[in-house]
């Protein structure tokens, strides 16, 4: 029995406590919602910014270990890392992508989580076009139009 009757339960369980809580702070946030609002700009600016910084590393590595050890082209030895990108050595990227696989930040990402599997390359964008034209890559375009007439 507890000491002040029997059937007693106080007030301030930890459901009360929780609803209290909720209820105090939405209180709050509708009567300081300039606050608010500020607070949510600072992290959303503060998280975009880390979020960029965790994409560029996750590239630099996956760009550096399909690059042979360095950060830079295969083929030529370009090492501007805008121009820089994955090549599936096989040619299969258009097949695949239509499949479903993932592409830009999220292939880096998956290809580092399993472990850098084999059939991908460090290329520049200029070395991915040739090659497309060497292997016939190019999914059967039409010219472009701009023949050299002579």
């Amino acid at each position: 029995m507890s000491r002040w009757g029997e059937g007693y339960k106080p007030k301030w369980t930890k459901e009360y406590e929780r609803e209290y809580s909720r209820e105090y702070h939405r209180k709050w946030r509708l009567t300081h919602i300039e606050q608010v609002h500020a607070s949510q700009k600072r992290c959303r600016v503060k998280n975009r910014e880390h979020q960029n910084q965790m994409n560029q590393q996750v590239r630099i590595e996956t760009l550096t270990y399909y690059g042979k050890g360095e950060l830079a082209c295969v083929r030529c030895g370009y090492n501007d890392i805008r121009a820089l990108s994955i090549d599936h050595v096989k040619g299969d990227g258009k097949a695949l992508r239509d499949l479903g696989e993932l592409t830009g930040v999220a292939l880096y990402r998956r290809l580092k989580n399993l472990g850098f599997p084999v059939g991908y390359q460090t290329l520049c964008m200029n070395c991915q076009w040739i090659k497309r034209k060497e292997n016939h890559e190019d999914g059967g375009t039409k010219p472009s139009g701009f023949e050299v007439k002579g």
